[in-house]
């Protein structure tokens, strides 16, 4: 009866720390971590060849679009006109500050607080614009 017990102790001590190491990865908005530890304890599941007993793509397709619409449908017409008019009004009385005030030192701010992966990643784009990023 011990052995069974220590077996279910372990299990759950290594469940406890499958989610702590996944908590970890989303907390440090590590998403390649995250997805790398998801996939080494679950893996990877096949896709399934019939989707609510379709299973031609186009067919498929369709009917996610008539679930997505039927989603959307306004559950009452008058509160939708409602609300849509007073979203236009909102909308068109809405004015736009159209000068940006945007220097060397807000760029500088902006990249200094980004993780090295994503300055990394930007770094092609960065380049293209003549700056050079040193903050990692």
């Amino acid at each position: 009866m011990k052995y069974k017990q220590a077996i279910k102790d372990k299990e759950r001590a290594s469940q406890h720390q499958f989610s702590d190491a996944l908590n970890d990865a989303l907390l440090q908005k590590d998403a390649n971590t995250f997805w790398r530890r998801w996939r080494s304890k679950v893996g990877k599941k096949g896709t399934s060849e019939v989707t609510d007993g379709l299973t031609d793509n186009a067919d498929i397709a369709n009917r996610f679009a008539s679930i997505f619409k039927n989603a959307c449908i306004p559950n009452s017409e008058s509160r939708h006109n409602e609300l849509f008019s007073e979203f236009l009004t909102a909308f068109n009385n809405y004015h736009c500050k159209t000068e940006l005030d945007v220097n060397v030192a807000v760029v500088n701010a902006c990249v200094s607080k980004l993780k090295c992966v994503k300055l990394l990643a930007m770094m092609g784009y960065l380049l293209s614009m003549s700056l050079m990023p040193i903050h990692c």
